[in-house]
C-alpha cells in the first residue's frame, strides 16, 4: 500500500498525541500498561540524557500514524561500545505501508550524526507485524531472549526456610537502599549487568503502589539481620479493566551468591504466589531472562510455563538499510569503489535507477518491488 506521508521529529506539544497512538498500538503487547501523557513524559526523559532529538512520526494527511525513537546513554559507552536503542509504535492498519522504514530511515540519519555503530532492539514474538518489521530493516536475532512464563496462583503451599532465616515484608522506604544493594550483588554474577540505582528502582510500580508492598518479601539472615534475597508482586489493576483479566505479576527474584542453593528462590516465589491468590487474582505472570537459568529451573519447578517471550535484535548501521525514493532516478557514482550495492525489498511499484560507476552503467527496473540500499 503506497501512501504519502510526512515524517517529522516529533514535537513536545505532540507528547499527548503520541501516547494516544502508543496505548492503541501496543494494547496487545503481553506487558501492556495504559500510559497518561504524564507517565509517558516520564519514560521518554527517564534519564537526563533522553531527549526529544531521536523521535521521528508519520503523519497521514494530518493524522499521526506512527512513531519511533531512537536514543542513546554516552556512560554506556565505554562499556557496550557506540549502541543505542530503537524501538516504534505503529497503528495495526499501517504495518503494510512505508511508514515503519521512513521513520527508521529518519533515525539512522540522527545515529549516524552521533557516530553510533549498532542499533539494538526488543520486541515480543507474537508480535509478528513488528517483528517483520524489524528483520525487513535488516535486524538480525541475537542471544537476548526474555521468557514470558505464567500459572494459575492457586494452590500453593506456605514456605519453609532453613533455621536462622525469616521472611518478612520490608520496611519502607527505609529499607530501600538494602534491596537495591541485595539487587546489585545477586545480578553482578551475571555478565554486562548495569547497576541499579535508588532513584531507578523507587519509581518501579511495586514500589511506587503502596497496595503493593505487603506482596514484597525478603528474606533476612538472623545472624547478622542482613537481607540476603527478596521478591516483589504487583497487581496492575488498570491492565487487568482494560483485558478483563486477574491477573498479578512477580518482579526482581534475587539471592545472594553465597546464600544461593538453599531454596530460598522457590521458598520467595512461593511467598509472592499466594499473595496475588489472596488478592483474588487467578494468573501469574513473570518474565526470566532464559541466560539465568538458575532462575528458568525455579520458576519452572513452581510450575510456571513459557507462552511468549521478548527476543533482542541487532543492526550494524554500516549494513542498515535506507529506502530509495519510490519512481523517481538514483544516481549513484563509483558504487563499487566506495561498497556500494543495490538490493530490492518492500513493496509494489515501478523503479528506475541508473547506477554510474567506473566500468559500467547499468538500469534497473523493478516490477514489484522498490529498492533500498545497504550502506557500508
Amino acid at each position: 500500500m503506497v501512501r504519502n506521508m510526512e515524517i517529522r521529529s516529533l514535537k513536545d506539544r505532540e507528547i499527548g498525541k503520541y501516547t494516544e497512538l502508543f496505548n492503541k498500538a501496543e494494547f496487545n503487547d503481553p506487558e501492556f500498561r495504559l500510559l497518561t501523557e504524564e507517565k509517558m513524559r516520564k519514560r521518554i526523559f527517564s534519564k537526563s540524557c533522553y531527549t526529544l532529538d531521536g523521535y521521528f512520526a508519520a503523519f497521514d494527511n494530518g493524522r499521526m500514524v506512527g512513531v519511533g525513537y531512537g536514543r542513546f546513554n554516552p556512560d554506556l559507552f565505554e562499556k557496550k561500545g557506540r549502541l543505542a536503542f530503537f524501538d516504534i509504535s505503529i497503528l495495526p492498519d499501517y504495518f503494510d505501508t512505508d511508514a515503519g522504514k521512513d521513520i527508521f530511515s529518519r533515525i539512522v540519519d540522527y545515529f549516524k550524526s552521533h557516530n553510533i555503530e549498532k542499533i539494538s532492539a526488543r520486541e515480543y514474538l507474537s508480535n509478528s507485524s513488528k517483528v517483520r518489521l524489524l528483520e525487513s530493516l535488516g535486524f538480525e536475532k541475537t542471544p537476548y531472549q526474555r521468557y514470558a512464563m505464567k500459572r494459575d496462583p492457586r494452590g500453593v503451599e506456605t514456605p519453609e526456610l532453613p533455621d536462622g532465616y525469616i521472611m518478612r515484608n520490608p520496611r519502607l522506604p527505609d529499607e530501600m537502599e538494602e534491596i537495591v544493594n541485595i539487587a546489585n550483588e545477586a545480578y553482578a554474577t551475571r555478565g554486562g549487568f548495569s547497576l541499579f540505582t535508588l532513584e531507578e528502582m523507587s519509581q518501579q510500580m511495586y514500589f511506587t503502589d503502596p497496595a503493593s508492598h505487603s506482596g514484597i518479601f525478603v528474606i533476612e539472615r538472623l545472624a547478622d539481620n542482613k537481607m540476603v534475597g527478596a521478591f516483589c508482586s504487583h497487581i496492575d489493576r488498570d491492565f487487568n479493566e482494560l483485558k478483563k483479566k486477574k491477573r498479578g505479576a512477580s518482579y526482581l527474584l534475587v539471592v545472594i551468591p553465597e546464600e544461593r542453593k538453599k531454596g530460598f528462590g522457590k521458598a520467595l516465589t512461593a511467598a509472592s504466589l499466594i499473595w496475588i491468590a489472596e488478592q483474588g487474582m487467578t494468573e501469574a505472570f513473570l518474565g526470566v531472562n532464559h541466560q539465568n537459568p538458575d532462575a528458568v529451573k525455579v520458576y519452572t519447578d513452581m510450575g510456571y510455563e513459557r507462552f511468549d517471550g521478548i527476543q533482542g535484535f541487532e543492526l550494524i548501521i554500516k549494513h542498515v538499510l535506507v529506502p530509495i525514493p519510490q519512481s523517481s532516478d538514483l544516481r549513484i557514482r563509483d558504487a563499487h569503489q566506495n561498497g556500494l550495492c543495490i538490493i530490492l525489498l518492500g513493496r509494489a511499484c515501478l523503479i528506475r535507477a541508473h547506477i554510474h560507476s567506473a566500468g559500467f552503467n547499468q538500469q534497473i527496473s523493478g516490477g514489484d518491488t522498490p529498492p533500498a540500499v545497504i550502506i557500508q
